[in-house]
Formats: C-alpha cells, structure tokens, sequence
C-alpha cells in the first residue's frame, strides 16, 4: 500500500507541472493541511459500525454494504489525520527529514492516524494548536 500511494505522488509530482507547461487544464489542489473533512462523515461512520455490530451473517447483502461504507469512510477519516499531521508540519516548521518519518509513520500506523483525524473531527484540533 505503501509503494502504491508513493509511486502515485511520484507520478503526480512528474506529471502535473508538465501538463501545466503545455497548458493542459490540471486540478489545482489545496495544500493538505487545509483540507476539512465534514463532522457528518465521522456521524456517518459510527452509524456504520453500530450497523454492522447488529447484523448477523446471514445479511450478507447489507453487511456488504456497511463494510464498504465502514472502508470508505475510514479512509476518509486517515486523510482527516494526514491532514492534522500536515498542518502540525506546517505550523511547527519542523526540519525536512522529521516531516517524512511523520509521514511515513502514519502511513504505517494508520490507526493511530485515523484516531488523530476522529479526534480533529470531535474537539477540532487543528483551532487549539498555536499559530
């Protein structure tokens, strides 16, 4: 997962500023860490867990359902925390080399990165570090 997720930043760190060259139209993204994901998606998560708590294996239908939503929605909540992590770099203005293991090492304890963004998302996180 790992190897997918840097062999896509390389290609996408090659790839944009040579279609901007060409005047190809390129999405223009915001910087990480000023990415908010909606309170609604962690309501929307735990209604998923709670649901897939009550089915039994028999449903096998809906509990598909749910465990996809339950996949979905927890990777949305790990960008939340890649996010966090993001905006602590920035505002800390730590050295280079400490922003990659901060990252690699969220990559390779994502639940510990998806608690950090279930966390931003209840207590806003990102308001109560110091600019």
């Amino acid at each position: 997962m790992l190897l997918i997720f840097l062999l896509s930043l390389i290609s996408l760190l090659i790839a944009m500023p040579i279609l901007r060259k060409f005047k190809v139209a390129a999405p223009n993204f915001r910087p990480l860490y000023f990415w908010r994901v909606p309170k609604s998606v962690l309501y929307l998560y735990v209604i998923a867990v709670l649901i897939k708590l009550l089915l039994t294996p028999e449903d096998v239908i809906l509990l598909g359902i749910v465990t996809n939503l339950q996949y979905v929605l927890e990777w949305i909540i790990f960008i939340q925390g890649i996010s966090l992590i993001s905006f602590f770099i920035k505002v800390k203005r730590t050295p280079t080399i400490i922003n990659v293991l901060m990252f690699i090492f969220a990559f390779i304890m994502a639940p510990i990165t998806q608690l950090l963004g279930m966390l931003d998302l209840i207590i806003n996180v990102k308001a109560r570090i110091k600019l």
